[in-house]
């Protein structure tokens, strides 16, 4: 014979299978049904979106280390899988990333597009880091970003580490340096 419960939100009798599982309650079960406690949830997150938001992202600074670590080794371990989720990925935000590459287009031709030669380009590549002299999974960036205003010239042009280049965005040098001393 199955027992059965009352749930505390929505008053029903149901089956007690219906009730998840809490250890620190007398009967072992919450008090709400599953549908009930999924509804409290849906609306706790919508009247605290804000507050979840920054206890995230409080979280993630404190723990930044551990999660750039962790998912480096995962994408390491498991390249096929990566590779599987960021297909997907880009199948699902492929509007948002087509919009970006349009906006990220249209600001290069209102700041200027100039012709690179090959000799330019192959220049760069032999030249380190110009942040931090490393010459390793060099890249290409602009001292002053296209966002803010920047042309695509080789005067505008210079060598930079994957991880520099990724860390310096669409900041100055002066904002991004600053930045850099401001990070524990």
């Amino acid at each position: 014979m199955e027992q059965s419960k009352t749930c505390s939100r929505c008053k029903q009798l149901q089956p007690t299978t219906n009730f998840g599982k809490h250890s620190k309650t007398g009967d072992g079960l919450y008090s709400q049904c599953q549908p009930c406690r999924r509804q409290a949830r849906a609306e706790y997150r919508k009247r605290c979106a804000n507050k979840i938001k920054l206890e995230q992202k409080d979280n993630y600074e404190r723990n930044k280390e551990k999660r750039i670590a962790y998912a480096s080794a995962w994408k390491k371990n498991n390249p096929e899988l990566h590779k599987k989720y960021s297909a997907i990925s880009k199948r699902r935000n492929h509007i948002k990333i087509a919009a970006d590459s349009r906006r990220r287009t249209a600001k290069r031709k209102a700041n200027g597009i100039y012709q690179i030669s090959k000799k330019e380009l192959l220049r760069l590549s032999k030249t380190p880091c110009f942040y931090c002299g490393s010459k390793q999974n060099l890249t290409v960036d602009h001292v002053i970003a296209i966002a803010r205003g920047g042309t695509d010239s080789i005067g505008n042009l210079v060598s930079a580490c994957k991880k520099c280049n990724s860390s310096k965005q669409h900041y100055t040098i002066t904002e991004w340096q600053k930045r850099q001393k401001n990070t524990p």
